[in-house]
């Protein structure tokens, strides 16, 4: 059974590529495009006129409207059903059978789904499963205003020809409706509207088989954050989440969780771990951010013989020592000492085996055992330079 509606379900793809030479792309008559889709609203109706009008002699005038586009976001993943409905009765010369279609890609142009009208019971409707957050283009197709013109524009013998009807589409949670078949040792389940099925033992009650639909997940791509680096103020400090699939396109926050541990305001590094729902697949990814200790700046500095005692704030808070560097250059690249405070008490020190009557530059920083490294706050300059003696 199963195998049988797949080769329906390709039979049915290739008679729509035939016919309509790939909807989504190729009506350039529709009434609308893609680009301009409508918002179709879950458990809604949205109704579309469709018309064709051709004057004898005056194609340019001729109006040919037989396809419409929608677009739908679901808010959760799993079966949606969509109809179309409002052409039943209509009339329709030369034995032509009300038709339309539905055609749904995802945002990618990834195929989802295709139905015709059923030309017994002439229902227009089927269910796909869509993931959550993944925008939908749905195009809905008449094409009994196709067959009118097909048919009548060459034998009109003088006059116009046109034609109009409005049909509905909506979209609603889908839930099995089933085909029940018997046979000696089972009983099998076909949902008419899905490629949902099952089988059960006739002698124990038991389900044996069952289908499993393929959920294709959307792809993550990376994390940003919206900050990496923060300097220690005392409160609380988190930077924004932004992800982004593997296209590009942002993911919708509902679509994943983010959890930071630690108290994220002490002095440190945090990770940042985001866990996406079933519709990616239940992945997760992590980025980090630091929080860095506040620095701190020279008082005062006076030269020594081959030495400068240097003075400078206490910051004792998130901090466990200091580090003043001098070198010949502002840029400290050269003859460069440093020297390493490890108490966050002391304000004083020397810098020694310097250059004797060289001019020199000054800086300083904080710094803070995290685990076994240590995180250090900005540089910050000295505003003047001490020639050693």
């Amino acid at each position: 059974m199963k195998k049988s509606k797949k080769v329906l379900s390709l039979l049915l793809s290739v008679l729509v590529v035939i016919a309509c030479l790939s909807p989504i792309a190729a009506l350039a008559d529709a009434i609308n495009s893609p680009s301009t889709a409508k918002q179709l609203v879950l458990n809604q109706d949205a109704s579309t006129t469709f018309r064709f009008y051709s004057p004898i002699n005056y194609y340019e005038d001729s109006i040919d409207e037989d396809a419409v586009y929608y677009k739908f976001t679901p808010s959760y993943t799993g079966y949606y059903e969509f109809s179309a409905t409002g052409y039943e009765n209509g009339v329709y010369r030369d034995g032509y059978t009300p038709m339309v279609y539905l055609w749904i890609n995802d945002m990618y142009g990834n195929y989802i789904g295709s139905e015709y009208t059923n030309e017994y019971t002439l229902e227009t409707k089927f269910a796909v499963i869509l993931q959550q957050g993944m925008t939908y283009y749905i195009e809905l197709g008449n094409n009994a205003i196709r067959n009118l013109r097909d048919v009548y524009y060459p034998y009109n013998n003088g006059e116009p020809v046109s034609a109009q009807q409005s049909i509905v589409l909506k979209v609603a949670p889908h839930e099995h409706n089933y085909k029940v078949t018997k046979y000696t040792y089972t009983t099998d389940y076909d949902c008419y509207y899905c490629d949902y099925w099952y089988s059960v033992d006739n002698d124990n009650g038991q389900t044996n088989y069952t289908s499993s639909p393929t959920i294709v997940y959307n792809t993550v791509g990376w994390i940003s954050l919206s900050n990496y680096a923060y300097t220690y103020n005392g409160k609380v400090q988190t930077p924004s989440v932004t992800a982004y699939d593997s296209n590009g396109n942002v993911i919708p926050s509902s679509a994943y969780s983010v959890s930071i541990s630690g108290d994220k305001k002490s002095v440190g590094t945090y990770a940042v771990n985001v866990y996406f729902n079933s519709t990616y697949g239940n992945n997760s990814a992590t980025q980090y951010y630091t929080i860095y200790p506040k620095t701190t700046k020279v008082k005062s500095a006076s030269a020594k013989k081959k030495a400068i005692n240097v003075k400078w704030n206490k910051q004792a808070k998130q901090t466990n020592g200091y580090q003043v560097q001098v070198a010949t250059d502002k840029n400290f690249t050269k003859n460069v000492k440093t020297l390493t405070v490890s108490k966050n008490s002391k304000t004083s020190g020397d810098v020694k085996g310097l250059k004797a009557k060289k001019k020199y530059y000054i800086r300083i920083r904080t710094y803070k055992k995290v685990g076994s490294s240590k995180i250090y706050s900005d540089w910050k300059k000295f505003s003047k330079t001490v020639k050693t003696k």
